[in-house]
């Protein structure tokens, strides 16, 4: 399903290593990694959907060590490719994200959304989880947190993208970045406070 046309330059989401020595890491990367900061939580429990090769997952693992990261990756080319790279205590799953949330009965403290499918070579969120706020909901423990990585879409605006989310938990926050286009919503039971959302920055 993920697999580009060969005259297609595949996008960076779907082919970033995170083995390659490559300084420095994109912004957006780091920020979204550091996102497991939020969680109040020693031993943080992760879910990330959309594992791609892993670059958010071992990021996360240098920021905190201790945390327990399950991938969810329905490709299965990038499926057997990350599992060759994948870090001992490392879960993954080759499942869509909309199976593993009706499926598992585990709770998470945050779960990181990193869902797109590469079309005509651009990332584009499967439309299927654009109305999957209530089942992130019911996966997340006390306190977690959801976040959800956003990239412009043909006839949604980025708030149409959350409504959702919205729905689920109330006013997401937003992190932005310059000279990227994508977006992070940030949202949970709890408030989101801008030290929280400052914290992202260092």
């Amino acid at each position: 399903m993920l697999r580009p046309p060969e005259s297609v330059e595949p996008d960076l989401c779907f082919t970033f290593d995170p083995e390659r020595r490559r300084e420095p890491w994109p912004r957006p990367f780091v920020v979204s990694a550091r996102t497991v900061r939020l969680c109040r939580s020693q031993a943080p429990r992760v879910a990330i959907l959309g594992w791609g090769l892993g670059a958010i997952g071992s990021l996360m693992l240098k920021l905190e060590p201790s945390a327990q990261l399950v991938g969810v990756e329905p490709s299965k080319r990038l499926f057997r490719a990350a599992g060759k790279r994948l870090r001992p205590g490392v879960e993954l799953h080759q499942l869509d994200a909309l199976t593993f949330l009706r499926k598992s009965r585990r709770r998470f403290d945050l779960i990181f959304d990193d869902c797109f499918e590469l079309i005509d070579g651009d990332a584009v969120r499967p439309t299927e989880l654009q109305q999957h706020g209530s089942l992130v909901a019911r996966r997340l423990g006390p306190g977690g947190i959801y976040v959800r990585n956003l990239l412009p879409a043909a006839g949604m605006s980025f708030s149409d993208q959350v409504r959702d989310i919205e729905e689920a938990f109330g006013p997401v926050r937003w992190r932005r970045f310059r000279e990227w286009e994508n977006r992070l919503a940030i949202a949970a039971p709890m408030p989101i406070t801008q030290a929280m959302l400052r914290g992202l920055d260092r």
